[in-house]
């Protein structure tokens, strides 16, 4: 079982689904696997599940990081898998106040980056805000789906805003080990561990891609259940 922090309760993955579903992609040449696919999926999944029972074990006995997750605003991301909802969970408002702002790097993106179909980043919309929005840049992370690269984790409701008011959006763009944080942008080992899967995935299709010719086992060399370093900068 995994843990629906936003929610409060646990809820069960179906990771044939998960499976299911890449499997699906690879038929389609999306993902560009060759035979060996289902073996690397099931070392993903047993990986995943010893996950979730190490998560659901820290919620249950560590009554400081309960307290913590659920003091703090939480955002969750929520993946579909053949109508299977996944969440990722980060620990927005932790990592919000422990920025410095004044020495973070500011990138400036235009609007279309936010507002277009194939936008870079993938944001959530919400409902005009009853409180006077911040100024300060939104935060995001890197995150491979469709045409997006990035995803918000702090700022919606200024985005939400300033896609009809502003011409460029200020972003701070945030690591999954990015040095100025010490808060873990992850609730959980497991939030952590399903966003690495995601991008290991991403990661194993590029280098399929670059050398179309190379066999699988050297392909699987460089993923993270080999290296155990996710490379979230392609």
């Amino acid at each position: 079982m995994a843990y629906a922090f936003t929610e409060g309760k646990e809820y069960k993955i179906d990771y044939s689904k998960i499976k299911k579903t890449l499997i699906d992609q690879a038929k389609e040449n999306i993902f560009h696997f060759d035979h060996n696919l289902e073996t690397y999926l099931d070392s993903w999944i047993k990986l995943l599940q010893e996950c979730e029972s190490l998560s659901i074990e820290q919620i249950l006995t560590n009554t400081q990081h309960y307290q913590i997750v659920e003091t703090f605003r939480i955002f969750h991301q929520d993946i579909n898998y053949d109508g299977q909802k996944i969440k990722i969970h980060f620990n927005a408002e932790l990592i919000a106040n422990e920025i410095n702002y004044s020495q973070a790097t500011v990138h400036s993106y235009e609007v279309s980056d936010f507002s277009d179909d194939n936008a870079q980043f993938l944001w959530t919309k919400t409902e005009d805000s009853i409180f006077p929005l911040s100024e300060s840049p939104i935060l995001a992370v890197p995150f491979k789906s469709g045409f997006h690269t990035y995803l918000v984790i702090d700022g919606n409701h200024r985005v939400t805003e300033w896609v009809k008011t502003h011409e460029k959006i200020p972003v701070i763009l945030l690591r999954t080990n990015d040095p100025m944080l010490n808060q873990a942008i992850f609730s959980s080992i497991f939030d952590e561990m399903f966003y690495t899967f995601i991008f290991d995935c991403h990661i194993m299709s590029i280098y399929r891609n670059l050398e179309p010719n190379l066999p699988d086992g050297n392909l699987f060399s460089k993923s993270y259940l080999n290296t155990g370093v996710l490379d979230d900068t392609l």
